[in-house]
């Protein structure tokens, strides 16, 4: 599975993360605590693959970057590689700043 998520269901998941593996493609980071920050490249895919080996494992991906679409690009191919439970948010800075700061 493979799926875009709204702002609403990425607020909830970056609140309580349940099993999810949350990973911030923000260039700069988004300073969102609780997700880990991964640099978009060539090697991404196999870096999240050796993190997580797990294909059942749930993994999101997001960026707060305008126009940033390396989210959609990975999750197609982690599911492409077998992965089952795959999600992608495009944010906006100005918008989702303020989710998972407590």
């Amino acid at each position: 599975m493979f799926y875009e998520v709204s702002r609403e269901i990425f607020k909830q998941r970056v609140e309580k993360p349940a099993g999810f593996a949350i990973i911030d493609l923000t260039k700069n980071g988004s300073g969102i605590k609780d997700t880990e920050k991964f640099a978009y490249s060539e090697k991404l895919v196999s870096e999240i693959s050796a993190k997580y080996p797990e294909k059942t494992q749930n993994i999101l991906l997001f960026t707060l970057d305008e126009g940033d679409s390396s989210p959609k690009v990975t999750g197609q191919k982690l599911a492409d590689e077998g992965y089952h439970f795959v999600y992608y948010y495009h944010g906006d800075k100005k918008q989702d700043e303020l989710i998972g700061q407590n």
